[in-house]
């Protein structure tokens, strides 16, 4: 490599750094083998990543393949000296705002023997991901529907999820939708690959600009499964007028969603007799169940619990600062 080619790889590193690429949280990170078709062994490779038709970045691999790149990148060439080298354009479908983890398994055979030609679909792996959320993929030849799978396990086992084909993909046209297990849909991404390597974002993302129905359905849940608390008057554990209104509303929501658990716990402050203020606090939290119950929850989904003894570290707390440990917390749970 000359100075002048020194001089441009520096300058396009420093101005994707500039542009925000080498932000790790914006990184795909690339695990995997290129490995000699005839043996099945794990090449010593180089691997390059480009932009705008010139090399950016390389790392040396002893055999697997473990790299960390930008969604900047639009090509990526695998070599091993000996071996045909392979140079495949790049794809990112979704955003990539977060941090993603991909596998990646190329087979390459000796200098001089072509290879032939895949194209691949990969599916990144968030930080984040949970198994509690379906994978889905549909795939679509023109308008009708060829197949569909759920992809869970294979991005939980795999570290994401690397699909071969000898196909071309002109024409082809993918759906990937995430659905939480009450079946709220959180997100929905089509997207019609090229021919190459095409990475797709699994992170979610509750953008109210970019799907403001799916940001409010994320938005309603987080809310719902935030910790409720209702207050009570001193020595009483009967419902005020507003804590009844609110949990009406709470069993009205509840009961559109299938699966949920409610777990009630009743509170006191420390002031009176301890076993008189746990009786109390067992009241409180069971007066709220039965509630709950008249309003069309299954009971066998309630679980009561109550404070059997004042845990308040500062005794010397007095009115009114003692009024927000007269209460009743609610958890739910899906």
């Amino acid at each position: 490599m000359n100075n002048v080619q020194i001089i441009r790889l520096t300058l396009l590193t420093l101005l994707l750094n500039f542009n925000g690429f080498s932000q790790e949280k914006e990184t795909v990170h690339l695990t995997g083998s290129f490995w000699d078709y005839a043996t099945g062994t794990d090449l010593p490779n180089k691997v390059t990543t480009y932009w705008k038709g010139s090399p950016v970045s390389s790392f040396s691999n002893r055999s697997k393949i473990e790299i960390t790149f930008s969604k900047s990148t639009d090509a990526l060439l695998f070599e091993s000296t000996g071996y045909t080298p392979l140079k495949l354009p790049v794809f990112f479908w979704g955003q990539f705002l977060q941090e993603s983890f991909a596998p990646i398994s190329l087979k390459t055979e000796k200098t001089g023997t072509p290879v032939e030609h895949h194209n691949y679909l990969i599916f990144c792996k968030p930080a984040d991901f949970t198994t509690t959320n379906t994978y889905e993929l549909k795939h679509f030849n023109g308008e009708a529907l060829h197949c569909s799978q759920n992809i869970t396990a294979a991005i939980h086992s795999n570290n994401g999820l690397m699909l071969e084909s000898k196909e071309d993909f002109k024409g082809q046209k993918y759906q990937l939708s995430v659905k939480s297990n009450k079946g709220i849909i959180l997100m929905t991404n089509d997207f019609i690959p090229q021919n190459g390597i095409n990475f797709v974002d699994l992170n979610l993302y509750y953008n109210a600009n970019a799907d403001p129905d799916m940001a409010g359905q994320t938005i309603a849940m987080n809310k719902l499964l935030e910790t409720k608390i209702y207050y009570f008057e001193q020595s009483k554990y009967d419902l005020s007028p507003e804590n009844k209104s609110r949990l009406d509303s709470l069993a009205s929501e509840l009961i559109r969603i299938p699966g949920y658990n409610i777990k009630i716990k009743g509170f006191t402050d420390h002031v009176g007799n301890v076993k008189l203020n746990s009786t109390l606090a067992e009241y409180r939290s069971k007066v709220v169940a039965n509630y709950l119950a008249t309003k069309g929850i299954v009971k066998e989904k309630i679980e009561t619990d109550w404070e059997r003894e004042n845990k308040m570290q500062d005794k010397s707390v007095v009115e009114p600062d003692l009024k927000k440990f007269r209460k009743v917390e609610i958890n739910i749970k899906l």
